[in-house]
């Protein structure tokens, strides 16, 4: 760790060479190798991250912690590991969990190949492929999880099923031994299966379970007994009924064990369920105090009572909808997962006695229909989606009390969502359900935003009852007053009306333009203080508040709220949008005030001129808020950057350890960094093995500003061993991505392996990040609003400005020379946004831009979804008229590949198939690659390593000409 950095600490030349050399081994022989076989090592390792450690989560005192990892660099079935220091300080590395050894064990099959892995992908539910697609999660096997507060249990869903891992150190065998004692005889006999709703009863709740099931081999058997209750789970289901996997690593000792599913197996077989009441299991969280486990199967939400000392683990339904295909319970909304980066539908009270759940009926939005043309016999797929300018689902949140923790089997009784206690906001002014907290620092926390995203608003949901102006409301358990009777019946109480929990507002924001989310804002410290987000205008920046009032110094950005305690706020932030840092943000002790502002000294390359969004504002700083401490110093502690060195950083922390993870210049791989006790003298710390492979070649990337805005720039020049190192004059091919909020130019070596490979076939690479690209003031991205074309404007002065700028650069090898650019020869590639902007560029601009490849282009904005698209152009039609591309097909001059996946969710091929209509209509040449089966990443390993190919082979071609 080391103290805050200052400015000149940074790369502040106008021309910047990057730091640290190739592998010591590399040859001009290997490197051409590498580069040849660059296509095929990216997409059979998912761009080299698989084996590399992610996902940390530090728990309990620090000195332990979760994180995901796969075997190795090809391998995409994702393990559950634990990094540990025993109590000599030697460090571990355990794996607690591998998919293939619980589906093999469940399946008699050795688990030694990739059929136990393509058996996982084919059982993986749809709603958790829809949930992985909005999270561009890629990998197979365990790819999330969730652990209790002290850190021993965790769970998680392998192959569509639900699984439990709880470890123990030396000292606690004893619990282990009792808690996760499991006999699946005995559990069958212990099971008392006339608390389960017949048929009939189910039907009366408006789900029926009456029907015949084809999926159910054992309700369809003609020969079943139903009275046979000896039958096992085996019989049942085709598999053991128990997979029980232990391990032990010196100090450790682990069990995994597949949870519930020995009781759902045995209900179904002996009272005929239905197996869609208890599955899919979708995003299963364990509570607080680990004795319990919740799961939505999208229309119930199901609670697991995990056994304690021998006894069964119970499973049923508790709450949920009618068979309504428009209702959800328990999911995030599309908006949610795609947008605002929500992907959790309910959420545990600290006591573990409640769940705050989401309703969220999308019937309001239109239904689209996602088809497969090249199998005409495959059904399409029908979902509603959040259409720009027309409505939002309407998403609703309620509360369900469970019990007392020693009756919780007893309390539980099915309801209806919509008959328990509801929370009040304004939801036709505040339609958006931004993000939920929940801890013991304060009542449970709602950020809303209005339909504009230009007013957020901080609510605390207040007691049932407290406020006598908001409804109807009982002041009784939810559960008094109501017969207990099967699971799956409804409610015969006699309360009828509607039961309201009324919220209080803590804070209001507002802009002209839009208001970002900060993840992890707002939540308590544990003492029950506010941290919320402040955009501060003032000072061009992203700040946090405490109790209102500003405490990160004018300068540092604000991304994300990482942790939380009484004394500071860890969080990823950025003085240099280059770089992401982890920063301790101090808090004021008790006892201190806010007295008034100071100047927080700011070099000119780090200042914001509010009119150009470029460098060199007249004032020598901004205005931030002081804490009234010692008289002698400047009044302000310092924030800490926990990371020593310059890259892309995140970090968990807990107790007295902290997990960092991040990505440097200076290293191929990833660095995960565990660190425990690292402030005492007898501290630890360890690297956690990272078994990625590498693209064999250090990328010859150099770093410039260019333009009178003095945007952030990558140059990518061909590498010694490249046939043009020592051209004179090369085509320029611009790679930018240019959307709000995401930027290329990063201190991070693997940002510019795709440009050395796109160098070394005779490119000038260059990626620039003009305004809205996020991390350099919110007038840098407010500039765009409503002018999606701003970024066309900035990627032409990176053109114009390149000469000047590659005139000034280093030798940074000895043997390479820099070449001329071409500005006679100039593509752009782009995905995405990037797509959108590389057809912009030849349609609008086609004497800069000489040809492109647009891959999957929002080309029509009226296509794309509402909380992304209105945040940035607002509400009037003629806005989304004026940004699209549809209009300017007529213009198209210039060579056009428009690519696009047919299972496309997010950006739907209709978008290119718009726009390749109107050029038709035009008569306008274009090519148009449709991949079949692809959605917005492409994850198949051949489609990914030929279109890499196929669109080298298209550029060449359209420069030629």
């Amino acid at each position: 760790m080391t103290e805050q950095q200052t400015t000149d600490d940074m790369m502040t030349d106008d021309v910047t060479a990057v730091p640290g050399e190739g592998p010591a081994t590399a040859t001009s022989e290997t490197i051409r190798a590498a580069i040849a076989a660059y296509p095929r090592a990216k997409a059979r390792t998912q761009r080299f991250s698989l084996g590399a450690p992610r996902s940390a989560t530090v728990l309990d005192d620090g000195s332990h912690a979760l994180f995901l990892r796969s075997r190795g660099p090809e391998d995409d079935v994702t393990c559950l590991w634990l990094s540990w220091f025993d109590s000599a300080g030697n460090h571990h590395e355990t794996l607690l969990a591998d998919p293939r050894t619980l589906l093999s064990s469940g399946n008699g099959n050795s688990g030694n190949g990739r059929d136990i892995a393509d058996a996982d992908s084919d059982d993986i539910p749809d709603e958790e492929k829809a949930r992985r697609e909005r999270a561009r999660e890629s990998a197979d096997g365990i790819v999330s999880y969730s652990v209790n507060d002290s850190g021993n249990r965790v769970v998680f869903t392998v192959g569509g099923r639900l699984w439990l891992t709880t470890f123990v150190f030396d000292g606690d065998i004893e619990f282990i031994d009792d808690v996760e004692r499991q006999d699946p005889d005995i559990m069958l006999e212990n099971v008392d299966f006339s608390n389960f709703a017949n048929d009939n009863n189910a039907g009366d709740n408006g789900f029926d379970e009456s029907g015949f099931d084809p999926d159910d081999p054992v309700r369809n058997d003609p020969t079943r007994d139903d009275s046979a209750r000896d039958n096992s789970a085996a019989s049942a289901a085709g598999r053991p009924a128990q997979v029980r996997v232990t391990v032990e690593d010196g100090e450790l000792h682990a069990v995994t064990r597949e949870l519930g599913d020995t009781w759902y197996v045995s209900a179904m077989a002996i009272r005929g369920h239905r197996s869609r009441l208890f599955r899919p299991v979708l995003n299963p969280r364990i509570s607080p105090d680990g004795r319990l486990v919740a799961y939505t199967t999208g229309r119930m939400i199901n609670l697991v009572v995990i056994g304690e000392n021998g006894q069964p683990d119970d499973e049923r339904s508790v709450c949920g909808v009618s068979d309504d295909p428009n209702v959800t319970v328990g999911l995030a909304e599309f908006a949610a997962g795609e947008e605002m980066d929500r992907y959790e539908g309910f959420w545990w009270s600290p006591d573990s006695r409640s769940l705050l759940i989401e309703r969220a009926d999308e019937s309001p939005e239109p239904l689209w229909h996602i088809s497969d043309p090249a199998n005409p016999t495959k059904p399409a797929q029908s979902r509603h989606y959040p259409q720009a300018l027309t409505r939002n689902a309407d998403v609703r949140l309620f509360r369900f009390d469970i019990g007392s923790a020693d009756h919780r089997a007893g309390n539980m009784a099915f309801a209806s969502v919509e008959d328990l206690p509801e929370v009040w906001w304004d939801r036709r002014g505040y339609e958006y359900l931004a993000d939920v907290h929940w801890s013991r620092g304060g009542d449970p926390l709602l950020l809303v935003q209005n339909r504009r995203q230009t007013a957020d608003q901080v609510l605390a949901i207040k007691p049932e009852g407290s406020d006598p102006h908001v409804g109807f409301a009982s002041q009784h358990n939810i559960l008094d007053g109501f017969s207990l009777a099967a699971d799956g019946d409804s409610f015969t109480g006699e309360e009828s009306a509607k039961r309201w929990l009324p919220t209080s507002t803590l804070t209001v924001s507002g802009s002209r333009y839009w208001l970002d989310l900060i993840h992890g804002c707002p939540t308590w410290t544990p003492g029950g203080r506010l941290i919320t987000a402040m955009p501060d205008e003032e000072t061009d920046t992203m700040r946090l508040a405490v109790d209102g009032h500003a405490f990160t110094p004018a300068g540092w950005q604000i991304l994300d709220v990482l942790d939380v305690t009484d004394h500071d706020v860890l969080a990823r932030a950025t003085r240099d949008a280059r770089a992401v840092d982890v920063v301790s943000f101090p808090l004021p002790e008790d006892g201190q005030e806010f007295i008034g502002s100071y100047w927080q000294e700011l070099t000119d390359d780090h200042r914001i001129d509010a009119q150009n969004g470029g460098d060199g504002a007249d004032d020598a700083g901004g205005f931030g808020n002081r804490f009234a401490i010692d008289s002698a110093s400047d009044g302000c502690p310092e924030p800490i950057v926990m990371n020593t060195e310059t890259g892309v950083w995140t970090a968990s922390r807990s107790g007295n350890g902290m997990v960092l993870l991040g990505r440097t210049m200076h290293d191929d791989r990833s660095v995960m960094l565990h660190m425990f006790g690292a402030n005492a003298d007898s501290g630890y710390s360890a690297i956690v093995a990272n078994h990625a492979d590498i693209p064999g070649f250090t990328p010859r990337t150099e770093f410039v500003r260019l333009g009178e805005r003095g945007m952030y720039a990558a140059i990518t020049l061909p590498s010694e061993s490249s046939p043009y190192a020592h051209a004179e004059k090369l085509p320029v091919l611009m790679k930018p991505y240019g959307g709000p909020m995401h930027r290329e130019v990063m201190f991070s070596r693997s940002y510019y392996w795709d440009s050395q490979w796109w160098a070394d076939q005779g490119f000038i690479v260059v990626s620039a990040d003009g305004r809205g690209t996020g991390a350099r003031g919110l007038h840098w991205d407010h500039a765009m609003f409503e002018r999606f074309d701003l970024a066309l404007d900035d990627q032409m002065d990176a053109v114009h400005a390149l000469p000047e700028a590659m005139s000034s650069l280093p030798l940074s090898r000895a043997d390479c020379g820099v070449p001329e650019p071409d500005l006679d020869h100039v593509a752009m590639i782009g995905w995405s946004y990037g797509g959108y902007l590389s057809a912009l560029a030849v349609l609008r601009a086609p004497d800069v831009f000489h040809a492109a490849c647009a891959g999957a282009p929002p080309t029509d904005w009226t296509l794309y979804d509402t909380h992304y698209t209105e945040r940035y152009l607002g509400l009037n039609p003629t806005v989304y008229e004026r940004n699209s591309l549809i209009k300017d097909a007529p213009n198209l001059r210039r060579p056009l590949l428009l690519i696009h996946g047919f299972a496309d969710d997010n950006v739907t091929v209709a978008n290119s198939l718009r726009l390749s209509s109107a050029l038709l209509a035009a008569g306008r040449e274009h090519t148009m690659l449709p991949l079949t089966g692809i959605t917005h990443m492409t994850n198949d390993e051949t489609v990914a390593e030929n279109l890499l190919l196929f669109q080298r082979d298209f550029l060449r071609k359209a420069l030629a000409e």
